[in-house]
């Protein structure tokens, strides 16, 4: 569907019902997700959430480097 036409243009009448098929062209994938929002590190000192990549806590008041690997559920694997 064009941006400018509207539904009676399609002849789409009052009280239809329309099927809707959503598709995202430059989205991520699932794993790219996964990766993005499950695969972290937990500072041991201040339980902070860090990326993949710290090396020291994110926090202001931390900044340690005891950082350890966010436990994965297993119910989900």
């Amino acid at each position: 569907m064009e941006d400018w036409r509207t539904l009676a243009s399609y002849n789409i009448q009052k009280e239809s019902t329309l099927e809707l098929d959503l598709f995202q062209f430059d989205g991520m994938n699932l794993k790219a997700l996964d990766k993005k929002y499950v695969y972290k590190k937990i500072c041991r000192r201040c339980y902070a959430r860090n990326s993949m990549n710290a090396t020291f806590c994110r926090k202001k008041r931390c900044h340690s480097h005891d950082l350890r690997l966010k436990r994965l559920r297993t119910d989900t694997m």
